[in-house]
């Protein structure tokens, strides 16, 4: 998985969920590859959220003073650029 997640340019995780949407005790992220090239992606990334997961939620409940309220994210792995909707400056 390190050298997966470290790999620049590699994978794009898309979350869709906004921040006054995140999370309950047990949250379940629902991974969906959007091409056969990045299923081994999704698989690393559902894995990395099984093992790591609950302590993620913790701290960005922490950092955000935001609670999770869906049960279910999913989220769409994709090489490529994210796009949140917002314009980037460069």
């Amino acid at each position: 998985m390190r050298g997966l997640l470290s790999r620049s340019g590699w994978v794009v995780v898309s979350v869709l969920f906004s921040l006054n949407t995140l999370a309950a005790q047990n949250t379940t992220l629902v991974f969906e590859a959007q091409g056969p090239e990045c299923a081994a992606a999704s698989e690393e990334y559902r894995a990395l959220w099984n093992a790591k997961g609950a302590r993620m939620k913790t701290v960005l409940e922490q950092v955000t003073g935001l609670a999770f309220t869906e049960p279910t994210i999913p989220v769409i792995v994709f090489e490529g650029i994210a796009n949140s909707g917002c314009p980037v400056n460069r």
